[in-house]
Parts: C-alpha cells; structure tokens; sequence
C-alpha cells in the first residue's frame, strides 16, 4: 500500500509550497465551477500541474544544511 510507505525528511522540502498551491487551486476550481468559468477552472488545473512540477524539483539536503551551520565545507 503506498499510502503506508515511509518517507525520508527529505521529501518534505517543497511540502509547504504544494500545500499552498494546493490550497489555491482548490478555491479556484470551486469559484470556476460556481461562476460556470471554464478559463477559471483552467488555471486552478494550471496551478495543479505546477505542485506536480515541484515534485522533481531539486530539494535542500539536510545533511548539507548541518554543514553550513556547524561550519564545515
């Protein structure tokens, strides 16, 4: 089952962002579906594919982070 699936830290770096994408294109769908706007319902469809995009984005690795604050190169 993979919604059972553990993953790493790391999968989370862009998680804010697509919630947040997320969250827009789901009020923009409904305004489009309430209005009968099939340009609205177009861009929340947009803003969907842009969260999918950010799913290859490259992430921050953790483990440089704690380099650069612990003062190592």
């Amino acid at each position: 089952m993979a919604f059972l699936a553990s993953r790493s830290d790391s999968d989370h770096s862009w998680l804010e962002w697509k919630v947040r994408l997320f969250s827009v294109a789901a009020v923009l769908s409904l305004v489009g579906i309430y209005f009968d706007e099939r340009w609205v319902i177009g861009a929340a469809i947009m803003v969907l594919a842009l969260g999918i995009v950010l799913r290859f984005a490259p992430g921050s690795d953790p483990c440089e982070k704690d380099k650069d604050h612990n003062g190592h190169t």
